[in-house]
């Protein structure tokens, strides 16, 4: 592709140079091959790679497209918002396969992937053919790509895009996190609907603030990002953007009532109400819905109130498709429980074994209290912080574990770069000293062996903060590691 084709429809941009010069790819990474690619050079990239204009020259990349001009003999691109710029020329590379496609934004701190699986199993079993893209990677039907990031980069994101758009895909559901937002990845993207789950205390050690976290959100409830907004009302932003909508919303939420006169929310833009009611948990988990005037009774495999959120907001989502209730009930129904989202292990011990990607406190909040009213003996409660994150929510989080659990095992869980210690001492923090109930175990397979030691039959194990996770990440190298493995071991031992 020829440069001038690249920009082509980029305002504010001025090529010095060869407009004709060959683009091959596009590439902010100077760790990788950047043979005839376009080299997007943030301000501090070259700093960041240890690596020089010259460096650039001699691995023969295309060109340069930054924000200041470059003294160098490749071509030159200056432009105003580079950010933007590289979602632009992503765009542009990929052929847009996104004007050839509709799509789901969902943003939010707790929720978005649940949230995105469950949208788009409706929508195919509604003759949608859907795609995903989120923090378990990226796939369409048989087909995956490892993407790495909840939100990947435009360059990475817009060639994903264009295989989908190949292989016949229709509607991307995908997460909108707070980073991606911040950094405008999705800036040539315009989506048919932006859904809220919540937006609680997280990413602290980026944003500084919640006020600055909460305003990188609300960033894509705007009609150049989206046609429709799905929020939750019960939500503090939810709230906020229902007072001031930018563009038409319809909320969801607990409601005050099962009579759909008194249920819901009255909300300007739509005439369309969601709440619940009558929930009840068992082998499955059913409750009501409250629909303008309908009531769906919903039966699914998928535990816990914040599951119900999860599930009115892609109930909502299904209807503005015009997908027929049959159908939403009988996908909810059929559907299996996501990997890693209050998923139970099967086993022979008597006790309840739960692996739940919960690291934020209002999340792991919500996972025991769900563990409460599935449980007949005690909860015991395993987790740990991430090293290089939001320091200030560890003695949160040691707070919220000790004081809603029986018993809870402080462990390690991605130290990164600091100290595996230094992060259990900050937990301990939040702890009342007069509180007995927990033990610290750095090593994250002997806590999680412990905790199931320590549980007799009709308790509840909780396993916090990995998921589906592979791995454990020390000073920026990812070891292979699996809560699963661990658990499975265990049982393997202990049933034979």
């Amino acid at each position: 592709m020829k440069l001038r084709e690249l920009m082509r429809e980029v305002l504010e941009a001025e090529i010095i140079g060869d407009e004709d010069v060959e683009v091959q790819g596009i590439e902010f990474d100077l760790f990788q091959p950047l043979k005839g690619k376009a080299v997007i050079l943030f301000s501090n990239s070259l700093g960041k790679y240890n690596c020089s204009i010259e460096d650039l020259e001699k691995n023969n990349a295309s060109c340069i497209i930054s924000e200041s001009p470059i003294d160098t003999k490749l071509t030159n691109v200056v432009v105003k918002n580079i950010r933007r710029v590289f979602s632009q020329v992503s765009a542009n590379f990929y052929n847009r396969p996104n004007e050839k496609m509709k799509f789901v934004f969902i943003t939010g701190t707790n929720g978005k992937t649940s949230t995105t699986n469950i949208v788009s199993n409706i929508l195919n079993n509604g003759g949608v053919r859907s795609g995903v893209i989120g923090t378990e990677g990226s796939y369409f039907e048989d087909v995956k790509w490892e993407t790495k990031l909840t939100t990947p980069d435009p360059n990475t994101l817009f060639k994903v895009l264009n295989e989908m758009k190949e292989l016949g895909c229709e509607c991307v559901v995908m997460e909108a996190s707070a980073h991606a937002l911040h950094f405008d990845k999705l800036y040539s993207l315009y989506a048919e609907i932006g859904i809220l789950t919540n937006c609680k205390r997280d990413h602290l050690d980026f944003f500084h603030t919640e006020e600055n976290y909460q305003r990188a959100k609300e960033g894509m409830f705007h009609n150049t990002q989206i046609k429709f907004a799905v929020v939750n009302g019960d939500d503090m932003l939810g709230k906020k953007l229902i007072e001031n909508h930018p563009v038409p919303i319809l909320s969801y939420g607990k409601g005050r009532g099962t009579d759909d006169s008194e249920s819901g929310y009255k909300i300007s833009g739509s005439d369309l109400e969601i709440s619940y009611s009558n929930l009840k948990y068992g082998e499955t988990m059913t409750f009501d819905v409250h629909c303008k005037g309908e009531i769906l009774k919903v039966e699914t495999k998928l535990f816990g109130e914040f599951n119900v959120y999860n599930i009115l907001a892609s109930i909502a989502t299904a209807k503005l498709f015009n997908i027929k209730n049959d159908i939403i009930l009988k996908s909810l129904e059929a559907m299996e429980v996501i990997g890693g989202r209050f998923e139970k292990i099967p086993n022979d011990l008597g006790v309840n074994i739960i692996i739940d990607f919960a690291h934020t406190p209002d999340s792991m909040e919500n996972v025991i209290e769900t563990a409460r009213k599935i449980t007949d003996g005690k909860v015991i409660t395993v987790f740990g912080c991430g090293g290089d994150r939001d320091k200030g929510k560890r003695s949160i989080m040691g707070n919220v574990a000790t004081k809603n659990s029986d018993y809870v095992v402080i462990t390690s869980d991605n130290p990164r770069c600091e100290n595996p210690m230094e992060i259990l001492w900050d937990i301990e923090k939040g702890i009342d000293r007069s509180n007995s109930n927990y033990t610290v175990i750095s090593g994250r397979a002997i806590a999680i062996q412990h905790s199931l030691n320590y549980a007799k039959s009709g308790d509840t194990v909780l396993i916090l903060g990995k998921g589906v996770e592979n791995y454990i990440d020390v000073n920026n190298v990812k070891y292979e590691y699996s809560d699963y493995s661990v658990v499975y071991e265990y049982i393997e031992k202990k049933e034979h």
